[in-house]
């Protein structure tokens, strides 16, 4: 019982001779969403012809700002990447016909990003930062007529995931304006581009290329939440 006495009154002793001191560290939590257009790179389009395909991405993310201007963040995304080419396919006569065919690519991922602030409550900002991307599933799928001079096309839309490695890994560079609602709510919008760094594609084959990586433009908005930190110091003596 006087244990309890002691830590209690050391306690309230602590509180009446202290005061809070405000701080610029926020630890943030967020949301942000948007569209994102994928391109392959490093392939000859002699054997090869691939063109970017617009995809999008959700990111729930923590951001740590240790002071007004720096900003650590690092979260969950998942991101819908690929790419289109042109295909030749067929109908039931064995007939070709050439038309596009959409890979999709869905990535789960761990953006982690440090960031500098150059304003406050209008908040212009620029980063860079790493990627660490695992496929979930990769799809192969045209948009096919039923028939091609009267005779049936088969619908085209396969699993791929043994065409692609399972890791992805990038760096990444961004900007953005943030505009502050309340002292710790903001909402934002953000370009980051994804220069990858890892091959794609499993395999060595010349058609499909062991150098070929992925680029990708992300266009997003989102909202954050702050939980301001405050310390608690004893109060000065004169």
């Amino acid at each position: 019982m006087k244990q309890l006495i002691t830590i209690l009154f050391i306690v309230l002793s602590v509180k009446a001779f202290s005061y809070e001191r405000p701080t610029d560290t926020t630890l943030h939590i967020g949301l942000q969403a948007g569209i994102c257009n994928s391109k392959l790179r490093n392939f000859d389009p002699y054997y090869a012809d691939y063109n970017a395909r617009w995809g999008y991405s959700v990111n729930l993310f923590t951001e740590y700002q240790p002071s007004r201007e720096y900003a650590f963040r690092g979260g969950l995304c998942f991101t819908n990447k690929g790419f289109t080419s042109k295909s030749t396919f067929q109908n039931s006569l064995n007939e070709q016909f050439d038309t596009t065919m959409f890979v999709s690519l869905n990535y789960i991922s761990i953006p982690i990003s440090a960031t500098y602030n150059f304003g406050k409550r209008f908040n212009p900002y620029i980063g860079v930062g790493v990627n660490f991307g695992i496929l979930l599933n990769a799809r192969h799928y045209a948009k096919l007529p039923e028939f091609y001079k009267n005779s049936q096309v088969e619908p085209f839309d396969i699993k791929a995931n043994e065409k692609y490695k399972n890791f992805e890994f990038s760096v990444h560079a961004l900007a953005g304006i943030e505009y502050k609602l309340k002292p710790n709510t903001a909402i934002f919008a953000e370009a980051k581009l994804d220069y990858g760094l890892s091959k794609i594609f499993e395999g060595t084959n010349i058609i499909v290329g062991n150098k070929i990586k992925n680029n990708c433009l992300h266009i997003n908005l989102g909202l954050k939440i702050g939980i301001p930190i405050k310390l608690i110091v004893p109060e000065p003596s004169y």
